[in-house]
């Protein structure tokens, strides 16, 4: 992989991480989102002067559509799981939630073919979320809020999964 793709991945998940930080700290508070979401758009404004709006073909837009209505739920349940639960809860599961859904809707939608090392990555994944929540299924069961924030990354996971598949196809488009 070229250094500068590694640099550009290892970035992205930096402001990942520092935006559930951020959000889980301001107590679910939406305008962390908005914000955040204002920052990606500068960053990405460059990619206009790339490839212009008018080259987008109406199926694009359509695809860009659907992403965008996607993502919007998924930054609604985001901060309401946020609202609801630890960080430590709801991060990993919405985290882990997402391939565990997209990776066999790839496989039945597009055809996609994982390669071994690529299951393997996504089985130990699942393997991390649910080792790392194995000690506290108790007190999920024991406490409405736990599930509440559960069931909400769950949620939040499957809109990820679903953006991932839509903005897949948007990007074949190209």
């Amino acid at each position: 992989m070229p250094p500068t793709a590694m640099a550009l991945i290892l970035f992205g998940a930096l402001c990942h991480s520092l935006y559930n930080l951020f959000l889980k700290r301001s107590a679910g508070d939406l305008r962390v989102t908005v914000g955040a979401l204002a920052v990606a758009a500068l960053l990405s404004f460059p990619a206009i002067l790339v490839s212009p709006l008018a080259s987008i073909s109406l199926t694009g837009w359509a695809l860009a559509g659907a992403s965008g209505l996607l993502e919007y739920v998924y930054f609604r349940l985001l901060t309401t799981a946020y609202s609801a639960g630890d960080l430590s809860v709801v991060y990993p599961i919405a985290r882990g939630t997402a391939p565990v859904v997209a990776v066999p809707l790839a496989i039945l939608l597009y055809g996609e073919r994982p390669s071994l090392i690529g299951l393997a990555g996504i089985t130990l994944v699942v393997a991390g979320v649910l080792g790392s929540h194995l000690g506290s299924l108790g007190s999920f069961w024991a406490s409405p809020q736990n599930r509440r924030a559960t069931l909400l990354a769950v949620a939040t996971g499957v809109m990820t999964a679903g953006y991932s598949l839509v903005n897949k196809r948007g990007v074949g488009l190209m």
